[in-house]
């Protein structure tokens, strides 16, 4: 995460559900951390974040804690 804020200025991580402390870690480090507890459903997460990120010139999904 610390390497990834050299080469941009925004990352979203959205949290659905899991109960550690990943969004912390990386808000900590400097993204935006969004927390998803309604539906903890992957794809409804997914299109949180892409909402999110909807001016993004690049869009890069993950699964997984970083």
């Amino acid at each position: 995460m610390l390497i990834t804020r050299r080469y941009t200025d925004r990352v979203i991580v959205v949290n659905n559900g899991i109960s550690d402390q990943c969004v912390e870690l990386v808000e900590f480090a400097g993204a935006e951390g969004i927390r998803d507890f309604t539906y903890m459903n992957k794809n409804f997460s997914l299109k949180k974040g892409i909402e999110a990120a909807k001016d993004a010139d690049i869009l890069v999904t993950m699964d997984g804690c970083l």
